[in-house]
């Protein structure tokens, strides 16, 4: 064979491998970006997932705490309607007897009157004389404690 045929044949099937391997190597590259923007696609959907997964979490918990502060509202709702009801009540009541004094003093009669200044005057006498055990139990309680004169309580 011809020497120039040989090479020339060399040249091409070097030539043909040579494109080859470069077909191979950019066939390569582009599977490794493919599969790179293929993990990172799969990457972002796994976190949003997670993320996802997370929030709903959060939103079960806020519900939950929710439904619990709702019902105990619900209860101090009851309990202070109730207790209003009861106040209610009370100044309906004092409300009568306000009107009912009112009625009394309006229509009294010099009789009344004599006796409510007699029981007025009672009232002072026996608010004077409980005034007067006082300070006597009071001055024993500091003759006790000093321990000098004539002491009825011992201790």
């Amino acid at each position: 064979m011809n020497p120039q045929l040989t090479q020339i044949s060399t040249i091409i099937i070097g030539s043909i491998i040579s494109l080859g391997i470069l077909a191979a190597g950019f066939g390569y590259f582009f599977a490794q970006w493919k599969r790179g923007g293929n993990e990172y696609n799969t990457n972002l959907i796994n976190n949003l997932k997670d993320l996802l997964k997370s929030e709903q979490e959060k939103n079960a918990e806020l519900l939950k705490e929710k439904q619990e502060l709702f019902i105990t509202l619900q209860a101090q709702i009851v309990v202070l309607q109730k207790e209003t009801a009861e106040l209610r009540g009370t100044v309906l009541g004092q409300n009568k007897m306000i009107d009912q004094y009112k009625e009394l003093l309006t229509n009294r009669n010099p009789e009344l009157e004599k006796t409510l200044k007699e029981i007025s005057v009672f009232l002072k006498g026996l608010s004077g004389m409980a005034h007067t055990a006082e300070n006597r139990n009071v001055e024993i309680d500091k003759a006790t404690e000093r321990e000098d004169g004539n002491v009825l309580r011992k201790k």
